[in-house]
């Protein structure tokens, strides 16, 4: 999915008294194919609220908080579902992000703002969790039990047995594989039901490489893994004729049946392509079968697996974007404080320190302002390419603000991650830059400040306040260093670090 081809299923309600500012950010969401309505009231706007909900809401945030917080509970009463993101001024910057964190809005923007890209970005991230939302709840409502059952069922004759006594079967399986969120698992389940639906044979799962236009093994059922692990087929193209080929005559299918044929040496088989929404992912092949369309309870198995593996991935997805930094791929302010808590449980628990290190751009603000916004994207995108390179997979790396990050780095004392940290200092100063002008390359460095539990923090909270009074250090200092914060008299750790527990 393209966020460039779903814009224009999107209504966007502006409301703002001044006309420039709003006609400005209409056409802008315009241009990119938004449904965007302008109002220069909250009555007029609520009245056509009532009348049709948006999808988005944008609210100047104005002086009156009162009002602004009024019409805010009057569009979440109107239409639970509508995206809010607010301008505001920094005097209401706090009480923004309370309300964003609780979910009273889904966003804010502090103005007067660079560049409109700034709300766009917010815009198209709003867009992508409401469609992402919807998708969720066509899936769930297609994977209804019941309504598969009945539709599928009826006026149909079974080869398999008694129909009620498979209908048991059926939902019995169905029930199972509903269950699972693991994709792996999901497979696994589903080869197996299917081998079982089809009078117990073996039964094959290869991944669709759409690269390579390759299928690869993956998992079986009732057959040898030794002798056909990586092994697979290629096939010339991913056309229709070819899948139908495949999926409809596939003895007759060259690349499969010569597949099948040099490594099982057998002649009848047949094939479950899997798909999720229009992509191929892969396929079943069930040996010594030829399933007809007869066979309805494996075609039901069949779709109820499709239907549940298309729900994990849009719930993966959602789940990402609900927890990521889309703009850097790291984690964001959430999700990183949930990861703290529960790595200050595990590091109590194994004795092992856990360390924090902090950074912020110096002078972010300030060259924002004379090179501009996007510029100053880019060096947030690099700057965050080059933790991504330089830390452990075991690492935790978090995106807190604009131009803020913290990462955690378990089994790891504070000697180790100060070392680091000025490793990175450095790198990020001798940084080459096309826009930044040679007077201005110094002014672009960062503030480090670093802290570890259970040498100098006793806890999630300390170790975050620790870190940022480090960085404060730093900053009334001109910035450009890393800041250790130290252990204060008579602080007692929950246990001794040993140095042969740090990682290097």
């Amino acid at each position: 999915m393209k966020l460039e081809d779903i814009r224009s299923e999107f209504r966007i309600f502006l409301i703002d008294d001044n006309y420039r500012r709003s006609t400005e950010l209409c056409e802008t969401l315009s241009e990119v194919g938004y449904q965007t309505q302008f109002y220069p009231t909250s009555d007029s706007a609520l009245a056509a609220t009532k009348a049709d909900a948006p999808h988005i809401f944008i609210i100047y945030y104005s002086k009156s908080e009162a009002q602004s917080d009024k019409v805010i509970a009057q569009i979440r009463k109107l239409s639970p579902e509508t995206q809010i993101i607010l301008m505001i001024h920094e005097t209401h910057l706090i009480g923004s992000i309370l309300k964003s964190s609780i979910g009273e809005i889904y966003d804010y923007l502090v103005v007067p703002y660079v560049s409109t890209a700034e709300l766009m970005v917010r815009v198209d991230r709003a867009a992508h969790r409401l469609y992402l939302q919807f998708e969720n709840e066509q899936l769930r409502r297609r994977r209804g039990l019941g309504s598969v059952l009945e539709t599928s069922l009826q006026g149909m004759s079974f080869d398999e047995g008694d129909s009620n006594q498979l209908l048991q079967k059926l939902q019995q399986q169905f029930h199972e594989m509903s269950a699972l969120k693991d994709q792996d698992d999901l497979v696994k389940k589903y080869i197996f039901q299917v081998s079982s639906l089809s009078g117990s044979m073996p039964v094959l799962y290869l991944r669709f490489l759409p690269q390579q236009l390759s299928f690869v093994y993956s998992q079986s059922i009732w057959s040898p893994i030794s002798r056909v692990e990586s092994l697979g087929f290629k096939i010339e193209s991913l056309s229709s004729e070819c899948l139908l080929k495949m999926a409809s005559e596939p003895t007759e299918f060259a690349p499969l049946q010569n597949f099948i044929e040099s490594v099982f040496q057998v002649d009848e088989f047949s094939c479950l392509l899997h798909f999720d929404g229009t992509q191929l992912k892969g396929v079943a092949i069930v040996l010594n079968k030829t399933l007809h369309e007869d066979h309805v309870a494996v075609r039901l198995c069949h779709e109820f697996f499709e239907s549940t593996f298309g729900r994990n991935e849009l719930m993966k997805e959602l789940h990402s974007q609900q927890n990521q930094d889309s703009f850097t791929g790291l984690i964001n302010k959430r999700a990183f404080d949930e990861k703290l808590r529960d790595e200050i449980s595990r590091a109590r628990r194994i004795q092992h320190p856990l360390s924090m290190m902090k950074l912020q751009i110096d002078n972010f603000d300030l060259l924002a302002q004379k090179y501009g916004q996007e510029n100053m994207n880019l060096v947030i995108k690099a700057l965050a390419r080059s933790m991504k390179k330089n830390f452990r997979n075991t690492d935790i790396l978090g995106r807190l603000g604009e131009n803020e990050f913290c990462f955690l780095l378990p089994h790891t004392e504070i000697r180790n991650t100060m070392l680091k940290a000025e490793k990175i200092r450095r790198a990020f100063l001798q940084s080459q830059f096309p826009f930044v002008k040679i007077e201005d390359r110094a002014q672009l460095s960062l503030s480090v400040g670093v802290s570890e539990y259970p040498t100098v923090c006793s806890d999630a909270e300390s170790l975050m306040k620790s870190c940022d009074e480090a960085i404060y250090q730093v900053k009334r200092n001109q910035g450009n260093r890393v800041a250790v914060w130290q252990t204060e008299a008579g602080f007692t750790p929950d246990f001794l670090v040993h140095p042969t527990q740090a990682a290097e």
